[in-house]
């Protein structure tokens, strides 16, 4: 049911994320949303955090340190 409501909102320009940031149950859906700015978005979390140590695997999975990717996760 998520998918489904995020792909609708999606199609007619929306988000998947709200006002507390994307929540660990929508990252699979930033490559929908972002695509070929996901890893400019992960350089970022990596200049700002180099170690990993800040929320690992939170958002971006399969970051050190952090929970192996999902199949759809970036």
């Amino acid at each position: 049911m998520n998918a489904t409501i995020v792909d609708y909102t999606l199609a007619r320009g929306g988000t998947c994320t709200g006002e507390h940031g994307i929540g660990s149950g929508k990252t699979g859906h930033l490559r929908k949303e972002h695509g070929d700015s996901l890893p400019f978005m992960l350089g970022i979390k990596r200049l700002a955090d180099p170690d990993g140590i800040m929320n690992p695997g939170k958002v971006f999975a399969g970051e050190a340190g952090g929970r192996e990717a999902p199949e759809e996760s970036y």
